[in-house]
């Protein structure tokens, strides 16, 4: 039979052990759960905040036709003066 002070050694081991693994598995849950908010806050800033593709293109369209506008009035301008 084994020594009572042995037995409760053994037992308060275990009780420290199982407190450790549950603080660290707490921890890590905290850091998953602000993970998870950190990605949420920054989907809600992108689709605030970021330029969508196809506001992109439209305003690229419109540049580049100010400036076929521009190109056909120097070019004019070219011929009239050559």
């Amino acid at each position: 039979m084994e020594d009572p002070g042995i037995q409760a050694i053994i037992s308060a081991g275990f009780v420290i052990i199982l407190a450790l693994l549950g603080w660290a598995l707490r921890i890590n849950w905290q850091s998953v759960n602000s993970a998870k908010n950190e990605i949420n806050d920054l989907k809600v800033h992108v689709a605030s905040e970021c330029i969508k593709k196809t506001d992109y293109r439209a305003d690229l369209n419109e540049i580049k036709g100010a400036l076929r506008r521009i190109e056909e009035l120097v070019s004019s301008k070219a011929d009239k003066e050559a």
